[in-house]
């Protein structure tokens, strides 16, 4: 590791454990799904806005305190909260051929844990976010379900990958390398572009798209960069000077969402009524805290509304159960977003590490988070 690599990797993961970042305003409702009125779309539809060399969110942004921080910083290292599993996960080993399907009327994903995930789109190839490290910074923490159940040289051809924004449990440079020769096209948010290239990859691979804009892959394939409630930066002197968002994906029979990471807004009304339905959505519902950063990631209840505003069929969630990143029990979030789609009749998908998702019949719903905290709960107390 370069010098500058280390001291940034340092840098933001001060960051990213004690998430000090900017909070930027919310919406909470109750659980329904009405569209916005033409004049809300239509403000909501505008590309993205820089001021003084920052993106900006569609709401004002509020900025913690240094003494918050301080201590945000002391609570994440001194706490527990069985924000880690006391025993080992499961991991399922990767199905490729379930991944190299060539059929144009066919839809799967396999979940690699967090928001890593490989899709098939009606015979097209995508992974998300991929990052195959188990330590995705320096000082950061650990995967802690265990190494990804599959190395890049295994991998067939990658027809897209998709980079959400540019947080370090997001964009991996160890595995952007490593996929740079198996993959046709990376996309990215604007400003990210820049971070590949710097790591080798060739300009002519890497497509960066603003809010709302389309590119086609081809003349089947259609891929939309939508807005999120989120932030970037890999250190303490780049904050927001690089976009963030999610994708729209549309193959000629199947739609999906990729929500990379967000707090909960109107965005996903304005986005399902664009776009949607979609056959699958993979929302965050992990990482979350009501106290000291309500707005940048979701709390699992709307998790679910996200899903509903989007006008969804089945919910995968993501971006949990991987990574020690909040103050949260590490299993909290799937009980809690099981609970909502129960309440509200959202079909979820919940595979372990590795299983795969195959629409709209094969779809993994075990609550298998439980098990473990119910054999951790039997040997405390000597059964």
């Amino acid at each position: 590791m370069h010098f500058r690599d280390f001291i940034s990797s340092v840098m933001f993961s001060v960051l990213l454990n004690l998430m000090i970042l900017n909070l930027i305003f919310g919406v909470q409702r109750a659980f329904s799904s009405q569209n916005l009125n033409e004049q809300t779309l239509e403000l909501l539809m505008r590309p993205s806005i820089k001021k003084e060399g920052k993106f900006l969110n569609y709401h004002q942004e509020r900025n913690p305190t240094m003494v918050k921080g301080f201590k945000l910083m002391w609570k994440f290292l001194f706490s527990d909260n069985q924000r880690k599993p006391k025993q080992k996960l499961s991991v399922q080993p990767v199905n490729l051929e379930i991944f190299k399907q060539n059929s144009k009327d066919y839809l799967s994903s396999t979940w690699l844990g967090h928001s890593f995930l490989m899709i098939n789109v009606d015979g097209y190839r995508l992974l998300t976010d991929p990052v195959f490290e188990k330590k995705v910074s320096f000082f950061g923490p650990s995967r802690y379900n265990g190494e990804v159940p599959i190395k890049p040289d295994s991998l067939p051809e990658i027809d897209l990958v998709l980079i959400s924004h540019n947080h370090y449990d997001h964009l991996n440079k160890f595995s952007i390398k490593a996929l740079q020769h198996k993959v046709k096209w990376f996309l990215t948010p604007l400003g990210v572009k820049k971070i590949l290239v710097n790591w080798g990859m060739p300009q002519e691979k890497v497509v960066e798209l603003d809010w709302w804009q389309s590119w086609n892959f081809n003349d089947e394939l259609q891929i939309v960069f939508t807005p999120t409630q989120h932030f970037s930066g890999r250190n303490f002197f780049d904050r927001n000077e690089t976009l963030w968002g999610s994708f729209v994906v549309k193959g000629p029979v199947h739609k999906i969402f990729y929500g990379g990471d967000s707090g909960y807004f109107d965005g996903f009304r304005g986005i399902g009524q664009q776009f949607g339905p979609f056959d699958l959505t993979f929302l965050e519902c992990g990482t979350y805290n009501v106290k000291d950063w309500p707005d940048v990631h979701m709390l699992p209840e709307q998790t679910v509304q996200a899903h509903l505003d989007l006008g969804g069929k089945i919910l995968h969630p993501i971006h949990w159960g991987t990574f020690n990143l909040a103050f949260h029990p590490w299993n909290e979030p799937m009980e809690r977003v099981s609970k909502a789609a129960t309440q509200y009749g959202v079909r979820l998908a919940t595979p372990i590490v590795g299983q795969s998702v195959i629409f709209p019949d094969q779809i993994p719903n075990e609550a298998w988070w439980q098990t473990g905290e119910q054999e951790e709960m039997k040997r405390a107390l000597n059964y």
